[in-house]
């Protein structure tokens, strides 16, 4: 396994000359690695959203004359505690019920939540459980679902094109149930139908790197080398030495090329491949022509 640092070192003796720091070469070497697996999805984790658990908050104050509760967060969660948010209150003294957000604020440490319903104890105890959500947050650092669970049971995706009917009659209420069908939007996946009830939700993804301070890539090691073509590129393209450039990126989106269906192969049998990931071979990212160019 090779660390940035000797990855850098590569690209420095082929085209740098210390005509550019060693921070700006890490810096291509990283959005190279960033982009390779965004092309070839080479990476994959698993991780675990429990709807009951993660979304438990301990009661660190009640107040009866606002109708607010508090609780300790590092984070400012008023995007998810949202005027309508429904949670319910357990194990406290007298307030265990359901509730409905009106508003929210974030003072670090603090969370405070205002409710339309009367609170009726000061007693600081008792857990706010954020009622069962259609949508969560994917993790931080997610670039492309391969398999989702709930409760373990394998979701499929929405197709593409396929009409979303997330309400009933009515226009406002949701459909509610098992959830059966997922797709991925800004961020968040979106479930359908909505939970009726916790669960847990597992999602195999693939994943970039979001940290400045890793030594090493978190790509297999048998690509790094190809990280180096990258930068290489990325350089001589900078310093207008096009045919140069031209030769790197060539050698780049050719091992893009041969390193995609490798990964997913390996992920998948025939059949998926071809119908429910079939999508990952139309990545809206750019497409590259080949040139017959030397170094």
């Amino acid at each position: 396994m090779s660390t940035f640092a000797v990855l850098a070192r590569k690209v420095q003796l082929k085209a740098d000359k210390g005509n550019f720091n060693y921070e700006v070469v890490l810096a291509f070497l990283r959005d190279a690695e960033n982009d390779f697996i965004e092309r070839t999805h080479c990476t994959e984790k698993i991780s675990t959203i429990d709807t009951d658990g993660d979304y438990t908050y301990a009661i660190a104050s009640a107040t009866i004359a606002t109708k607010t509760f508090t609780f300790a967060s590092t984070d400012d969660l008023t995007e998810l505690f949202a005027a309508g948010l429904t949670f319910t209150i357990e194990d406290s003294t007298g307030n265990d019920g359901s509730y409905t957000v009106v508003s929210s604020s974030f003072a670090t440490p603090v969370m405070s939540v205002v409710v339309s319903e009367t609170v009726a104890d000061a007693t600081a105890d008792g857990n706010m459980v954020v009622d069962p959500q259609p949508y969560y947050d994917l993790p931080s650092d997610f670039e492309k679902a391969f398999r989702i669970e709930w409760d373990g049971v394998q979701l499929e995706p929405l197709p593409q094109g396929l009409p979303i009917q997330l309400h009933q009659s009515d226009g406002v209420t949701e459909y509610t149930g098992t959830p059966y069908r997922y797709w991925i939007i800004e961020g968040q996946i979106r479930l359908l139908n909505a939970p009726s009830s916790h669960g847990i939700l597992k999602i195999w993804h693939s994943y970039r790197n979001t940290s400045a301070v890793v030594a090493s890539p978190i790509i297999p090691s048998i690509e790094h080398d190809n990280l180096v073509h990258f930068a290489i590129a990325s350089i001589l393209e900078f310093t207008e030495q096009e045919q140069r450039a031209a030769y790197y990126w060539n050698k780049y989106y050719e091992h893009v090329d041969s390193s995609k269906y490798r990964y997913i192969s390996q992920r998948f049998d025939q059949d998926q491949i071809v119908s429910v990931n079939t999508d990952m071979w139309d990545d809206d990212i750019e497409t590259h022509e080949y040139s017959d160019v030397s170094e």
